[in-house]
């Protein structure tokens, strides 16, 4: 087997989406000493290629009150210019190469290999998340001509690829409820379901030094959140279901970390933002439980990360998190941004806080068996090897 990973970004341990996957992986593969699969990413692109990027990314999306329509498609046609070199003096002689971006896919199809593979790690289509994302931190306007655009590109490379790679079935869900012509662009296409993994996360502090640092009971019973604020990621749904708890009188604390926008924190002392932080295992860990109450969700790696700290989670009924709960009776569902059903769930815990830790040991155990970046690298070397000889 020889393969090529391709990625135009930065492998990074935390970050989310493809840099921590890719990160994850390449970890897993090297501790498995397996190195007949190469990663070409943002790091062995040339300085030139990449500080041309960010210099053409922030000069085009200045001007996009102005020309919005101009801005979206002169940021595309770049991108293509950019990325049409990258693989000219590489060795094309793979059995497979594996994009992780339907951009990457597009600009790079017409190279000489037997599968071409594509990943995409949004939990909705990548054109309805860059609508989002443009529409928060640009304008609408320049959004609506992103998303066209962006689609072309979607649909491209989903009907193009020979293979698609997804962590589970239920990662797909997104896909079929926003994307109407999604059924019909993937109906003879073959997908690989490959779970993924992550390198355990660490606490740094202790949790009654947390507890303390933030003015919380040592007995009190913590809720932990880690991520954006944001509607899809249902943060406003875990902020109604904490105001439902107060309001009957259940004294339960609220652990937040990540940056308070869109989306502001609760005006209470029971709500702590701590705000973005590069240890979210001390405050996961100096909570009781965890809750993901994602609207969509494609495999959280966040997670992944909280069954290795013996965590029980509460999650919402989509996506990936369905996936976790058939494997665990750590990891408990609520109705999909259902705040009341959520409060009933932490209720439940608060209630009989006794099964706690068998539910975290349940969930420990399913990291060690199934969730390390070993594992996960095996299950992609196993996947492929019966997609080329199968």
């Amino acid at each position: 087997m020889k393969g090529l990973i391709f990625y135009n970004g930065k492998l990074l341990e935390r970050a989310g989406g493809p840099s921590s996957y890719l990160y994850n992986l390449k970890t897993g593969l090297e501790k498995l000493k397996f190195f007949d699969i190469s990663f070409l990413t943002l790091e062995n692109f040339s300085n030139s290629i990449s500080n041309t990027q960010e210099f053409l990314k922030s000069a085009l999306l200045s001007l996009g009150n102005l020309f919005p329509k101009s801005v979206a498609y002169l940021y595309t046609y770049f991108r293509t210019k950019l990325k049409a070199g990258v693989l000219k003096n590489f060795d094309e002689n793979f059995d497979f190469i594996h994009f992780h971006r339907s951009s990457d896919f597009v600009q790079l199809r017409e190279t000489n290999t037997k599968f071409k593979i594509l990943t995409t790690h949004s939990p909705i289509p990548p054109h309805l998340e860059i609508e989002d994302y443009v529409a928060n931190k640009y304008n609408s306007k320049l959004a609506i001509f992103f998303k066209e655009v962006e689609k072309r590109t979607d649909i491209n490379a989903f009907s193009n690829a020979d293979i698609l790679m997804f962590p589970s079935p239920e990662s797909l869900e997104g896909y079929f409820e926003t994307w109407p012509e999604f059924q019909d662009i993937i109906k003879d296409k073959r997908i690989l379901f490959v779970p993924s993994g992550a390198l355990p996360l660490q606490a740094k502090e202790k949790p009654d030094i947390i507890r303390k640092k933030f003015n919380i009971p040592f007995n009190a019973f913590v809720v932990s959140y880690v991520g954006r604020h944001h509607l899809i990621k249902g943060y406003d749904v875990l902020q109604k279901a904490a105001s439902y708890l107060w309001n009957r009188n259940i004294n339960v604390y609220f652990l937040i970390t990540g940056i308070e926008w869109p989306l502001k924190g609760l005006n209470d002392r029971r709500w702590i933002e701590v705000g973005w932080t590069d240890d979210p295992g001390s405050y996961i860990n100096a909570s009781d439980i965890f809750v993901l109450p994602n609207r969509k969700t494609l495999f959280d790696l966040v997670l992944i990360e909280v069954l290795s700290l013996g965590k029980p989670i509460i999650a919402s009924n989509v996506g990936g998190n369905k996936f976790f709960a058939k494997q665990s009776e750590g990891v408990i569902l609520f109705q999909n941004g259902d705040h009341i059903n959520l409060a009933e769930k932490i209720l439940e815990l608060y209630e009989y806080r006794e099964q706690l830790n068998e539910m975290g040991y349940k969930n420990l155990q399913l990291y060690l068996n199934f969730y390390t970046p070993e594992k996960f690298a095996l299950r992609y070397i196993q996947s492929l090897t019966e997609l080329l000889h199968g």
